[in-house]
């Protein structure tokens, strides 16, 4: 197994975005802002979405999105969730000084082994590579897709 960039594969990153397509909840395809940008994201930064790929049964099994992001370190500087964090990042300009996980996202039938691990790894190591600070992440409560009915705010 071995993590390659968009940049490095486009056409294994074509495969993993279509493998993984099933894994994305619902309300996850409708925001406007991600609706926008994200297809931006393999143009404009390749070099930070990632593959989990296996070469010996050239077999797709996750992929990551990350971007660059500007943070001043205090909680009160984090961006209010990813929809912030994807306009901030484009267009590319300004000085970034982090990286932020957007996604991680495991092929079905390949969760449960450690993957995902991987590719946050991957992402930490290229923050280091860039010399940011650190690798931040708007994350959504696990099974919020459970109850669509209640607000963010109070679950």
């Amino acid at each position: 197994m071995t993590v390659i960039s968009a940049k490095q594969r486009p056409d294994i990153a074509d495969r993993a975005d279509e493998e993984t397509a099933s894994t994305h909840q619902e309300w996850q395809v409708h925001g406007d802002v991600s609706n926008r940008y994200w297809s931006s994201l393999y143009e404009v930064y390749p070099e930070f979405q990632f593959v989990l790929y296996d070469e010996s049964t050239d077999t797709v099994l996750g992929e990551s999105n990350a971007i660059q992001c500007s943070w001043d370190g205090t909680v009160e500087g984090l961006p209010a969730g990813i929809d912030e964090v994807i306009e901030g990042g484009f267009p590319r300009v300004g000085e970034a000084n982090n990286l932020c996980a957007l996604n991680i996202r495991i092929v079905p039938g390949h969760e449960g082994r450690g993957h995902s691990r991987l590719l946050l790894q991957a992402m930490r190591d290229l923050a280091a590579e860039r010399g940011f600070a650190n690798v931040i992440a708007p994350v959504l409560p696990n099974w919020k897709h459970r109850y669509p009915l209640i607000p963010i705010e109070e679950y």
